[in-house]
């Protein structure tokens, strides 16, 4: 199968690091062909503070490296097979909920870092071709707001079978200005055709208006998550690629994706046990006056308990139908919030 494919792109921006300085870590995961030079390229027109790190060199980052960059753009080249992305070495048609992102890269995400997925057939490669469906407890809805896969150019797209000739600027695109995106290739084989979750907004979609599958979504962000499948290595012409890259670390900085995250006033007050929890876990508020309202809130920000406690000294949640992962829990007290985490393991 030729693989001439779209990137799912995802950005999950950060709401304090340490650098004082935007920097960006390109790590080139293709297991195949390299083809990141262009995006290097890219970075160093931007002309801010970046690194490249490849995996089949040094193999997969942890939480230490990651966390030392603002924004980590993760490009998987042109195949979805072999990369270490996820959690398992070979995610060939293992299906629904079966594929999570790697123990660093799930912390780092975890813990409010700017993720830049890049990568062709991820999709493809995971569930076995479309359409597939996704909804609350699956991975591509949970971490990446996907609602459906629709279908993907080549193998779906009808008469003409040859891929999709560009991506056109979806009219919610506020961010970036390149209108169509183009590549060395006059189409891209394996474009996913995406429906997204009623609280994303779409950047790109497939064109021209006369393509079969024509409007299908391939680029979007949720709340502080963006994916799109733009294929950056293979972006042509190369001022395209770097006005795109420019434009969208400018809006990382100024924090246009940023999760609208409460500030933390003391973790201390907060008492949680077990935690890791499993099947449930007591939170103790006996440290904090007059507190009024419990809620938690998974990594993508969406919201997954609230409760109003009105004074009382302890609340038992049932974590048993919560997946694994961290879990942001915040207190509202008067005029202040507390907030700290809780981590749930399978």
């Amino acid at each position: 199968m030729r693989k001439f494919l779209s990137f799912m792109v995802v950005m999950v921006f950060a709401v304090t690091f340490a650098n004082a300085q935007f920097s960006v870590l390109l790590v080139d995961d293709d297991q195949n062909t390299p083809e990141g030079a262009p995006i290097v390229t890219a970075l160093t027109n931007w002309g801010g503070t970046f690194d490249v790190d490849t995996t089949s060199v040094t193999g997969i980052p942890d939480y230490a490296e990651l966390s030392a960059y603002n924004m980590v753009i993760w490009y998987t080249g042109n195949d979805g097979l072999g990369i270490r992305l996820w959690d398992v070495a070979d995610t060939t048609g293992i299906g629904a909920g079966a594929a999570k992102f790697n123990a660093g890269l799930t912390e780092y995400v975890a813990n409010g870092g700017i993720l830049w997925l890049d990568g062709l057939d991820f999709i493809y490669d995971l569930y076995g071709g479309a359409p597939d469906d996704f909804a609350a407890g699956d991975f591509m809805f949970d971490q990446l707001g996907i609602t459906q896969y629709l279908a993907q150019s080549h193998q779906d797209d009808g008469t003409y079978s040859d891929g999709v000739e560009q991506y056109d600027k979806a009219s919610a695109n506020t961010i970036t200005t390149v209108d169509p995106v183009s590549w060395v290739y006059s189409t891209l084989y394996n474009a996913d055709g995406l429906a997204i979750a009623a609280d994303a907004t779409a950047l790109y979609q497939m064109g021209p208006a006369a393509y079969d599958l024509a409007g299908q979504i391939t680029a979007f962000y949720r709340n502080n998550i963006i994916v799109s499948g733009l294929r950056l290595g293979k972006i042509d012409p190369q001022t395209d690629l770097d006005q795109l890259i420019s434009e969208m670390i400018t809006a990382a900085e100024a924090g246009t994706f940023e999760a609208s995250l409460i500030n933390e006033v003391s973790k201390s007050n907060i008492k949680i046990y077990p935690n890791p929890a499993v099947q449930s876990a007591v939170i103790n508020l006996s440290e904090i006056n007059n507190a009024s309202e419990l809620s938690i809130f998974d990594i993508t920000g969406r919201k997954v308990f609230s409760q109003a406690i009105n004074g009382k000294n302890q609340v038992t949640i049932n974590t048993s139908d919560y997946a694994s992962g961290l879990y942001n829990v915040i207190i509202a007290s008067g005029n202040e919030t507390y907030t700290t985490k809780l981590s749930v393991v399978k």
